[in-house]
């Protein structure tokens, strides 16, 4: 099926494979950024057609990632149950152009300002030709979600008497402060550091236990401001900022690290509740690999725990040995071509997962979980072996019993020819009866995904 992102790309240089591999080094700077100019502007003017191209069902299972960079093996194993699943764009990122403030500002903290990193956008677009396979078989689904996180033109001049204290519910900013992680930001003669015991200084790096920078990574500089002039009609101020080598006075520290921790709290809040209102909009199931993003949910909503969802929780969560023997192009033709053993295979996965919803002791899951994919990757699989080999054996029988009746036939002429005729009948109809046989089977998907990929 495809999608309007992926057609725009086969007629951009973006996706000339040449191009790729040399990483662009023959392409001008301005000349990739016009390019990446009229995707971004591509993107936008199609985003209403884009959205039309999801799934509009809501009996079957979809998924929208709040993981911006999920790998292929994620993607493969989902496939195998997930419907559909939804992806930040990663590469609409790139498109963004930021301004003189943000440039101003990293170069006065000695941070380079790339004009154009080729080897990264090389990267994401290798990333995004390797999908193709899914995106053929409308598995997969690019939308440009991390527009709505981009920074503003303009950096708001934010204050708060109470250190932001109250941007969100008190028990819920108690939860994030529980979970909070601060450590220093201190430069060096190799450049900028995080890590360490924190002390007092001037910069600081906020995280959350739990979330392995899924849901992001906040760092704080605290700058002196200076006033220059202040015009009362106009209603503008103008203010110098600048990074003394001293640190503060603690106590403004201390106040500072709060404030920053709220904050840090209050982005990372907004950006899971963006993400969520775009799953819901899409009658999507929200997935995230952040165990912090996922008690973070059930402190503030209650999550749908249904069956569809528990088998997704299941897979997304266990090793599948047998992954490194499946091809993407494989795997994706058979989920278009044997649709209902697809859907057969799903249903079985929800037969063998189902009950582990009332299962509390993360040991005891693991064991069922683990004997359940066992039961379908191993015992049934090897059930269809059994009959293909029986198939096998009949087959042989049967053509010898052909090859006796021709040998007879050559004696009394139109006998033979009746002969053939009902033992290559009885022939077809062993084969179609033991290839019904094998797709009632519900591991026959998983079966033929895996021998088609050998």
């Amino acid at each position: 099926m495809g999608t309007k992102i992926f057609d725009y790309l086969t007629e951009s240089l973006l996706f000339d494979e040449s191009l790729i591999n040399e990483e662009f080094s023959s392409i001008g700077v301005e000349e990739l950024r016009k390019e990446l100019r009229c995707y971004r502007e591509f993107c936008l003017s199609k985003v209403d057609e884009v959205a039309g191209e999801v799934r509009s069902d809501s009996s079957n299972l979809k998924a929208f990632s709040g993981i911006e960079k999920p790998n292929l093996r994620l993607l493969k194993q989902t496939a195998f149950y997930v419907e559909q699943y939804l992806l930040y764009d990663p590469l609409f990122p790139l498109t963004y152009e930021s301004g003189e403030f943000a440039n101003v500002m990293n170069q006065y903290l000695g941070f380079e300002n790339k004009e154009m990193d080729k080897h990264q956008l090389a990267e994401v677009l290798r990333g995004l030709k390797a999908l193709t396979p899914m995106v053929a078989a409308d598995y997969v689904k690019f939308l440009p979600t991390s527009y709505f996180f981009e920074p503003p033109a303009k950096i708001p001049y934010r204050y708060s008497e109470s250190g932001f204290a109250d941007v969100l519910p008190e028990p819920l900013l108690n939860f994030f402060r529980e979970h909070a992680i601060v450590e220093p930001v201190v430069k060096d003669d190799k450049g900028w550091r995080v890590g360490g015991k924190l002390d007092v200084g001037r910069g600081i790096c906020v995280r959350f236990r739990g979330d392995a920078g899924v849901g992001g990574v906040f760092i704080y500089q605290l700058f002196e401001e200076q006033v220059v002039s202040v015009d009362q009609d106009k209603r503008l101020v103008q203010s110098m900022f600048y990074l003394p080598d001293t640190p503060p006075e603690p106590e403004r520290f201390n106040a500072w690290v709060f404030q920053s921790i709220n904050q840090s709290a209050q982005h990372l809040y907004d950006k899971v509740l963006l993400e969520n209102e775009v799953a819901a909009r899409f009658g999507a199931s929200y997935m995230s690999r952040s165990e912090f993003v996922f008690r973070l949910l059930e402190e503030t909503v209650s999550t749908d725990d249904n069956v569809a969802t528990n088998t997704a929780n299941v897979l997304l969560n266990m090793d599948l040995p047998f992954l490194e023997e499946v091809d993407i192009e494989t795997l994706m033709h058979m989920r278009t071509e044997e649709g209902e053993a697809f859907q057969s295979f799903r249903l079985e996965l929800d037969k063998q997962l189902r009950d582990l919803r009332l299962v509390k002791d993360p040991n005891e899951l693991k064991i069922k979980a683990e004997n359940a994919v066992h039961e379908l990757s191993q015992v049934q699989i090897h059930e269809i072996n059994k009959k293909v080999n029986e198939l096998k054996s009949k087959l042989r029988a049967d053509v010898a019993i052909i090859g006796g009746g021709l040998a007879a036939g050559i004696q009394t002429a139109g006998w033979s020819l009746i002969a053939s005729a009902l033992a290559a009948a009885h022939g077809y109809k062993t084969v179609k009866e033991y290839q019904s046989q094998l797709r009632q089977n519900p591991a026959f998907f998983l079966w033929k995904v895996l021998k088609s990929s050998r």
